[in-house]
């Protein structure tokens, strides 16, 4: 009885299965490959549905002088044409270019520009951009992985073989009018980015959190001291220029439980808008709020004191004491019979052969007076010692016979306002000029920048004997 039992379930279960209809399969009612391409094309139909086009901004890898974020202005046609500008250059902004586009189902449904055109110019490997990097462009993406719904005014994306973040914007017909005839593309990027040249050290103070920020027409800059490490920590973020001219992020800036993604200009000031509703003016801060990273194997080694540079038409960031020292330096140097007028001074802080720290000066001098004479170099060396925070130095050494030639004529300068202890002498034979130390000690520091133009970070080298903090031997900061 069981067995006959078992029978007939089996043959009614098998003829409920043949009344089937073969689509009622499918657990959506179509096949896979079906549905993919009902999506492809609801993405195709979003595209092109857009009147004005979209502005679409790419953020890249690449964090050099060239890297950052580009934006672009698309209109995308039924017929897989696609209408193209682009930030690249006055050229690109200018200049509408037609391609071919698809939207192909990869590992993610993806919008594919399957003919050269300007999206491509940021990951050319060929420097389609100029100081793109040799062999690798900007490490940029021109296929797009597309997710989601994109039928709002915007939408993100990411690139689907480098992962670089992609915003597309819905364009207004304002948009597109600004576009085509005041190349808005740039011109609203440059007068965001010109805004930034007068404020030297822009910053913002949450509640005593400080952050510097520097802003440029693709890339910023966002500098704070790390609850951890007590140090500096610096983030580099794409950024472009919205059509009204705030900054937005490609991808916010976080931090503690601070988050923002644009920066907000009121007409008067720039204002950082955090997720919340919080706003803080950006101000100058006049110089950095962090210490001075320097010495070897520091964000900076070397101060570089050109007069022509720190001390152009109304300003003065070479002032004080050591104005007066290199001052007689140069006209001393000037008015002697071999003529060497000074250029520069550069003072390189380096470790020597037994891993000592030495400081390396570099007098950067020429034989005429003419801004575009030729310079020579002369080197010198000196002993680097600490004590804390403070720094003297001793063992003044010659490093070639052009310091013969212009030693001399820094000796009861430069040479006695830096050395500390222990006698020294400059020059050869007749010329040979004996030092006496002055004892002074010194403290590495940020120096306010009071030149027009003039946007290289300044620091120096402080007199801690000077509580003022008006004794100091100012310049440029590089590593070199």
């Amino acid at each position: 009885m069981k067995k006959s039992l078992l029978f007939l379930t089996s043959v009614a279960l098998l003829a409920g299965a043949a009344g089937c209809k073969e689509d009622d399969k499918y657990l959506f009612g179509a096949t896979p490959d079906e549905r993919i391409q009902e999506q492809l094309e609801k993405y195709q139909s979003d595209l092109c549905a857009a009147p004005c086009g979209w502005l679409v901004t790419v953020g890249t890898q690449d964090r050099g002088e060239a890297g950052g974020a580009y934006r672009f202005w698309m209109k995308f046609a039924p017929g897989n044409k696609v209408t193209m500008l682009g930030d690249v250059n006055e050229t690109t902004a200018a200049v509408a270019k037609e391609s071919s586009y698809r939207l192909k189902q990869m590992q993610y449904p993806t919008l594919m520009f399957d003919t050269y055109t300007y999206i491509h110019l940021p990951d050319d490997p060929g420097m389609a951009i100029p100081d793109a990097t040799v062999g690798a462009g900007l490490l940029s993406d021109s296929d797009v992985s597309l997710s989601g719904d994109i039928g709002g005014s915007e939408f993100r994306a990411v690139g689907r073989k480098r992962q670089c973040p992609f915003i597309f914007t819905r364009a207004t017909p304002d948009d597109t009018a600004a576009i085509f005839s005041q190349l808005a593309l740039t011109a609203r990027k440059d007068t965001a980015a010109k805004r930034w040249e007068a404020t030297k050290y822009p910053t913002i103070n949450v509640d005593g959190f400080y952050i510097q920020m520097t802003v440029g027409r693709r890339l910023a800059t966002f500098t704070y001291v790390d609850d951890a490490t007590r140090e500096a920590s610096t983030v580099f973020a794409p950024v472009f220029a919205e059509m009204d001219a705030n900054i937005r992020l490609v991808e916010p800036f976080r931090y503690r439980n601070l988050e923002f993604d644009r920066i907000v200009w009121d007409g008067k000031d720039y204002r950082v808008a955090f997720a919340g509703g919080s706003e803080y003016v950006v101000f100058d801060y006049q110089a950095p709020f962090y210490s001075l990273p320097f010495g070897p194997n520091k964000t900076y080694n070397a101060i570089t004191v050109d007069k022509s540079k720190l001390n152009v038409t109304g300003g003065s960031t070479l002032s004080g004491p050591f104005l007066a020292v290199y001052d007689a330096m140069y006209n001393t140097a000037a008015s002697a019979s071999t003529s060497l007028f000074i250029r520069s001074l550069t003072f390189i802080f380096e470790m020597n052969e037994r891993y000592e720290e030495q400081l390396r000066l570099q007098v950067a001098y020429a034989t005429t007076g003419t801004a575009g004479a030729a310079t020579v170099i002369a080197e010198a060396s000196f002993r680097v010692n600490r004590r804390g925070d403070a720094l003297y130095f001793t063992g003044y050494t010659q490093l070639n016979g052009n310091m013969d030639k212009v030693g001399p004529l820094i000796a009861s300068s430069l040479l006695k306002f830096l050395l500390h202890s222990g006698d020294a002498e400059t020059g050869v034979g007749t010329s040979k000029v004996s030092i006496t130390p002055s004892g002074n000690e010194f403290t590495a520091g940020w120096v306010q920048n009071k030149t027009p133009g003039l946007t290289s970070p300044v620091g120096g080298l402080y007199l801690t004997s000077d509580p003022q903090r008006t004794t100091f031997i100012p310049g440029t900061l590089t590593f070199q």
